[in-house]
């Protein structure tokens, strides 16, 4: 009989051990599952549950690994999508514009560089001041934006002969397929995303910073 006291008593010291109590000193928090975590702990250990106590810090360890594995996905993503998916190089006369690009699922983002004047920055503003007059709800659409920039400098056809107007007007199918013209204003745009100048969606521009000359905003 003695022998089995010793034994259980045993068992709860190791048990005991295993227990991370610099956790339960923590501030707990219901509006979180993490917080909740520790407020069961907390009140597992109140009530001398370390079996409860030992599952529950299980349960809370595992999930702070399981965040950080998510947030570092998200980082990783971030670094090749949005904003912080563009870093620029500022030179006295040019952009170095560095992007990150997957070809397939399987394949790691790989670095692409491209080098945009100043001078075609300035144009693009000129351009994008131009067009504002075609916006919808402070909204202007990038074939507009590409349009003035074509008529600002005698720009008729693309880099394929196609030709970038015709008696209608504006070609933007000419502009959107022809692949360097496309990652050039792609390029042009984020910069001015990137500077503050502009938020840019892809699709349309907001404006935000009235300038003539990108070196206003370096």
């Amino acid at each position: 009989m003695k022998e089995i006291i010793n034994k259980q008593i045993e068992i709860e010291k190791q048990e005991n051990d295993k227990l991370d109590l610099s956790l339960f000193k923590r501030k707990s928090s219901a509006k979180s599952y993490k917080g909740w975590l520790i407020g069961e702990m907390k009140k597992a250990i109140s009530d001398n549950n370390r079996d409860v106590g030992a599952i529950l810090q299980t349960c809370y360890k595992k999930y702070l690994e399981f965040d950080e594995i998510k947030n570092s996905a998200y980082v990783r993503l971030a670094k090749w999508k949005g904003k912080s998916g563009i870093h620029i190089i500022n030179e006295p006369e040019k952009f170095i514009v560095i992007r990150y690009r997957k070809f397939d699922k399987f394949s790691e983002p790989k670095e692409m560089r491209r080098t945009i004047m100043k001078k075609d920055v300035n144009l693009f503003i000129h351009a994008l001041n131009l067009a504002k007059k075609d916006a919808v709800d402070g909204k202007i659409n990038t074939k507009y934006i590409c349009q003035e920039y074509c008529l600002l400098t005698n720009l008729t056809e693309n880099n394929h002969n196609k030709p970038l107007f015709d008696i209608n007007g504006f070609i933007w199918d000419s502009w959107f397929s022809d692949r360097f013209l496309h990652c050039f204003g792609n390029d042009i745009l984020g910069i001015l995303d990137f500077y503050g100048v502009i938020l840019y969606n892809g699709g349309t521009s907001e404006i935000l910073k009235r300038v003539v000359d990108i070196q206003e905003c370096l």
